[in-house]
């Protein structure tokens, strides 16, 4: 089958299939070894988001925030996405697209797929809250409130937190 080019006429060839498999391959590689599908209700989920992100202490990004980046850094989503089922073509798309594309195909996706909403809450937090301070203040206010919509409690949320200045106050120590 040729597919002509309007401008003008001569045909273009079609992507074959190795061609389009590159435009879904993962450009680094998987170094996070996540097998487990994530199970567990709405608290289980945030207490393991919010424990990533403390720990991680920085955003997955490259020219926007991504589930996975180049550093195999991972966002709030992308956390819970296993090695099986992540491809780079997962990129770019919000938790809904990711749900409605991926969810039927994807164990991973599917398991999260029912909490949605506080999974797009989550993702928006990792996505637009200011990394730059070091103590990540904005991030901590913005899942609380995340929390408080959610009805869910905050002490993992706290704990994480409170170890994580810890962290930033040793290391700061020890650059003096």
């Amino acid at each position: 089958m040729e597919v002509y080019n309007k401008r003008n006429l001569m045909p273009k060839p079609v992507a074959s299939q190795s061609e389009i498999d590159m435009l879904y391959a993962r450009p680094y590689p998987v170094l996070k070894h996540r097998p487990q599908v994530f199970e567990g209700d709405a608290q289980a989920l945030f207490d393991r988001v919010v424990t990533h992100l403390f720990e991680q202490g920085q955003q997955s990004i490259g020219e926007v925030c991504l589930y996975r980046d180049e550093q195999n850094h991972e966002c709030a989503v992308g956390t819970l996405i296993t090695d099986a089922d992540y491809h780079y073509g997962m990129e770019r798309f919000g938790v809904d697209v990711l749900i409605r594309d991926y969810a039927a195909t994807c164990p991973s996706i599917a398991a999260i797929a029912k909490h949605e909403n506080l999974l797009t809450n989550l993702q928006r937090a990792h996505d637009l809250d200011n990394w730059d301070g070091p103590l990540l203040l904005d991030l901590k206010e913005h899942l609380q409130s995340i929390a408080r919509m959610f009805d869910l409690h905050t002490d993992v949320l706290n704990q994480q937190y409170d170890l994580f200045v810890d962290r930033v106050r040793t290391r700061l120590l020890n650059d003096e």
